[in-house]
Order: structure tokens, then sequence, then C-alpha cells
């Protein structure tokens, strides 16, 4: 019914095609594109947004351990880093980069280290700790966090929210256009 309902039907802003994304878990908040990917644009409906309905999410809130002495290898390191520091815009924001301290101070890009463990964090929320020779991280949320999170939409849908209350609310000021007008070139 929903994919009968929708056919031909996009969403837009300004009487183009608007550039949305989405993902599983937001773990709390969104996230704008700047925020996740270099060089991309922000588009006046792109929003940080503060959303819990995604709380029953088993990725709300997780945790996971890799083994230093490993990473330490891998990164060409002599000592095992005894603490590090994330690298970050602001609070909220992902992780850009690692601060190792063994016993110096050491840089490492986000995906030169990430490259190298055992497999990938769930999302680049999340802090971090060195304890016991394990590095801990404890995140937030599943996927890129950009735009509008699955399983906060699904909970607005099952609360009675329609499809375009959702992407409203997600993506402010952009409407729904029929697709027909915009290939035509009619705004």
């Amino acid at each position: 019914e929903a994919v009968r309902e929708t056919a031909g039907l996009v969403l837009g802003y300004e009487g183009d095609v608007a550039e949305v994304y989405y993902h599983s878990t937001c773990g709390g908040m969104t996230l704008l594109p700047s925020d996740v990917w270099e060089g991309a644009k922000d588009q006046p409906y792109h929003r940080r947004i503060a959303d819990t309905l995604c709380s029953n999410s088993p990725f709300y809130v997780w945790e996971d351990t890799f083994r230093l002495d490993t990473l330490a290898q891998r990164l060409g390191l002599s000592d095992l880093p005894a603490s590090l520091r994330l690298v970050r815009d602001t609070t909220f924001t992902p992780v850009k980069g690692f601060v190792f301290y063994a016993p110096d101070s050491m840089y490492f890009d986000y995906n030169d280290v990430v490259n190298l463990l055992d497999h990938r964090p769930k999302t680049r929320r999340f802090e971090a700790e060195i304890s016991d020779g394990l590095l801990l991280i404890h995140g937030h949320g599943y996927g890129h966090g950009v735009g509008m999170c699955q399983l906060s939409a699904v909970a607005l849908a099952e609360s009675g929210a329609g499809y375009r209350d959702i992407l409203f609310h997600y993506f402010p000021g952009t409407e729904i256009l029929a697709l027909s007008r915009i290939s035509k070139g009619v705004k």
C-alpha cells in the first residue's frame, strides 16, 4: 500500500529533488553530512536532531573491545599506548582521529586506525579508553547517523505519524513533489 501511495513522488526542496540520507540507529542525535563526510555541503533542511525514539535498538548504546597489542603493532608503535585522546570537531560529532600516548603522542587519522582493527566500529560516534591491554569503545548508534533514523521513523509510524510527517520531521522545509514535474523542468 505504501509503495502504491507514494509512486511517482519524491522529496524536494525549492523545486528540485532533495539530497537526503538515512541510517539504522542514530543513538540519540542525527548528524549533518559535513559532520561525517569531508567536503560535504549541508543543505538548509539538513539538521542535527535530538532523537531518542530509537532507544529500543540494541545499537542505541553499545560497547566493543580490541586488543591493544595487535593494534599497536599494526600502527608501528614500539610501546603499548597508556592512554589516548579522540579528535573531533565537537562533543556530538564523529571521531576524526586518535592521539595515542606511547609514551610520546602520535596522531592517526580515523581510517588509518579502524582499517587495522579486526572489524569496524558500528559508527564514528563513540568514546574510547585504554584499560588492561584493550582499546574499549563505548558507542552510540549504528551507521553514519546522517538524516533519517530508520528505527525512530518506525517508532513515529507506529505512533500514528504518516510518511509526510516523518519526512518533514527529519528534513524540515522540504516538500513532496511529483517526479514527472521535476523531470520536465516544471517547478
